[in-house]
């Protein structure tokens, strides 16, 4: 069933709860891809960043793809490949500035641009607007077949998948388009702060950052023009992709109520945004055991005047107990997922070994 998953889509992306697992399973399954002899792209964009350390990698900036020492180190000879990416703001806002840009000299001259700076890395939003435009352009890299997308926890993964339509509304609307299509000169633009009142902060201003702020803010929202224009077309592509037949999600979760709610609370909330529900991954359920007696234990664990025995028996004892619940709770979980019909439901450890 698996095989079947990974070959059927061109995107797949992964959500859940923090600690369930999402970027381990995205690593396994990005390398159980390429041995199927898929072209795969893994890409996190949780800032936790510990794709690396699940596939035994160095940190390293930009892209990875694996050699054939690393595949030797698994154990492993895959008929594809696998490419492994961890986003950074940084990178991708230069990335997007250089695609965007008409010409190499516009482009840097944007990135050397001081206000470029507070975009790139400092302004609310930012970070997610160049996620997104980081996912639209990687799913049309002709490169590979297979993208997987490792997600932050689930409230911020599901602001993720809004950003699209929420960045498209605000780059529709007239007045900005106009303003940037149109950006104001040094001079327009200090007449209009003059005008509106704002000469004591314009003065405060140009004393902290120097004479030179509203030139460079001008020439900010001249050049960057281009990059919203990109921006649009690429918010644009991105919301058609996630609602594509060729895009799947998929629900990572332990058999917890808590994770398994927010799992559950996804699903409805992505069929809502018309965007293609693929599965349910779980944790491996424990299955209920039949134990020995207290009696028997106590038969065979405690010797006449030896109190050792009695602790270890309480200690098996409570052990049991906790099995058993956490079991029973397991079996409560795995009926929950099977009443939802025909869900896919992926048991990880079961095909991850």
């Amino acid at each position: 069933m698996l095989e079947d998953l990974l070959s059927g889509y061109r995107l797949l992306i992964m959500v859940g709860a923090g600690g369930v697992g999402k970027t381990t399973t995205s690593a396994r399954w990005a390398v159980k891809a390429a041995l199927m002899g898929k072209r795969v792209a893994v890409l996190t964009i949780d800032p936790a960043r510990r794709l690396a350390d699940v596939l035994g990698l160095p940190l390293w900036r930009g892209e990875y793809l694996l050699t054939p020492e690393d595949w030797a180190r698994m154990g492993l000879s895959p008929q594809g490949s696998l490419t492994a990416m961890m986003f950074d703001p940084r990178d991708e806002a230069e990335a997007v500035v250089y695609r965007s840009s008409p010409n190499l000299q516009q482009a840097k001259a944007l990135i050397e641009n001081r206000f470029y700076h507070v975009f790139s890395t400092s302004l609310a939003g930012s970070q997610e607007f160049l996620a997104v435009l980081g996912v639209a352009h990687l799913c049309k890299d002709e490169r590979f077949d297979l993208v997987l997308l490792d997600t932050a926890p689930a409230s911020r993964a599901m602001e993720f998948f809004d950003t699209p339509d929420r960045i498209f509304r605000a780059l529709q609307n007239p007045w900005l388009q106009s303003f940037l299509n149109h950006a104001p000169s040094t001079e327009s633009l200090r007449a209009r702060l003059k005008n509106r009142g704002k000469s004591m902060v314009l003065r405060a201003l140009e004393r902290m950052t120097g004479e030179g702020f509203l030139e460079d803010l001008s020439r900010f929202l001249a050049l960057f023009a281009d990059v919203m224009g990109q921006a649009r077309q690429s918010c644009a592509d991105l919301q058609k992709l996630l609602r594509a037949p060729g895009t799947g999600f998929v629900a990572v979760t332990s058999l917890e109520e808590g994770p398994l709610e927010d799992a559950l609370q996804l699903r409805c909330d992505l069929m809502q945004r018309q965007m293609h529900f693929a599965g349910i991954a779980c944790h491996q359920p424990l299955a209920p055991i039949e134990r020995p007696s207290s009696e028997q234990l106590r038969a065979q664990l405690c010797k006449e005047g030896d109190p050792s025995g009695e602790r270890l028996l309480q200690r098996l004892i409570d052990w049991g107990d906790a099995y058993q619940k956490r079991a029973l709770r397991d079996q409560r979980a795995l009926a929950r997922l099977a009443a939802l019909g025909d869900v896919p439901c992926f048991v990880l450890d079961a095909i991850q070994k």
